[in-house]
């Protein structure tokens, strides 16, 4: 039996690498027999969207670009451009988000990743009710946060640098490999003994077409990417990927009756309204402005 641990079991030394194998656990005890229990935990679902998907999708982008429906008010990133795409016929919805939800439930003992004092009517169901999409430029990024409603997924559609290429940049020599975040996916999550972990994708352009389906509690991060020294900025490019929320729909109105909404709405009568320092309860109890 292989175990996969942190580390090589000799040096000491902690490494997020799962790749790692020992094989000098196999030992024999008086005992009896004994075997590797794991607790239950949630996972997440990686799949490879079909060249047919990925051109819908492309559409929807297309469209999205024209319609304009900015998402940086209901986001958490750092970046030039988030806009919102409509999901046509619920093409996108029902034909991949959906039997993902099945897959995720069926390896989850049959339930959604919601806690256990949410009460809703029987057979709620869930709707993708927010869809958009994420153009990041070199130094742009995602901040760790988490999303809103039952499941989300992000989809990328293109990754216009290479992490290995990115990780030899002069400024991340001499830091730790596995501590070279540069243009990576990452989750984190707590572990049974209420450590943080994390799971880093190395991300380059053989993930393009990929999604990642997961619950939408679970907190998660895009590291910024850099422009490569002798690289034409304009040949730099972009990173685009799609994200997106499943919502129960509990009023039978859809998105129309997602709480998200409301906010949006908020945000939007608020976007131009600046914040009225005069009257924090904090102003001037701290000042790290030195007099020179």
């Amino acid at each position: 039996m292989n175990f996969y641990t942190a580390g090589d079991g000799t040096s000491g030394t902690r490494s997020d690498d799962k790749t790692e194998t020992r094989t000098d656990l196999n030992i024999n005890m008086a005992a009896g027999q004994s075997r590797w229990q794991t607790g239950p935990n949630y996972g997440w679902i990686h799949t490879e969207l079909s060249p047919e998907v990925m051109k819908y999708l492309w559409k929807l982008i297309k469209k999205g670009e024209v319609a304009k429906d900015d998402y940086k008010q209901r986001l958490a990133g750092n970046i030039s451009t988030e806009f919102g795409i409509i999901d046509e016929d619920n093409y996108f919805q029902d034909n991949i988000v959906l039997p993902q939800v099945e897959l995720f439930r069926n390896n989850n003992g049959g339930s959604d990743p919601v806690r256990n004092f949410v009460q809703m009517s029987p057979g709620s169901p869930l709707r993708l009710t927010e869809f958009w999409v994420n153009c990041s430029k070199p130094g742009e990024f995602n901040p760790y946060h988490f999303h809103g409603g039952a499941y989300s997924f992000a989809i990328w559609m293109k990754i216009p640098y290479d992490w290995d290429e990115q990780s030899e940049l002069k400024q991340f020599q001499g830091t730790k490999i596995q501590d070279r975040k540069v243009g990576c996916f990452e989750f984190e999550y707590i572990d049974m003994l209420g450590g943080i972990r994390n799971f880093a994708y190395r991300l380059s352009d053989a993930f393009e077409g990929q999604m990642v389906f997961f619950p939408a509690s679970l907190r998660h991060t895009v590291y910024p990417f850099f422009n490569i020294p002798g690289k034409p900025e304009k040949d730099n490019g972009t990173r685009i990927s799609i994200a997106g929320n499943l919502w129960y729909d509990t009023t039978g109105m859809g998105s129309e009756g997602n709480y998200s909404t409301i906010l949006k709405e908020s945000a939007m009568k608020n976007e131009s309204e600046s914040y009225d320092y005069s009257n924090d309860e904090f102003k001037n109890k701290i000042d790290i402005k030195k007099e020179k």
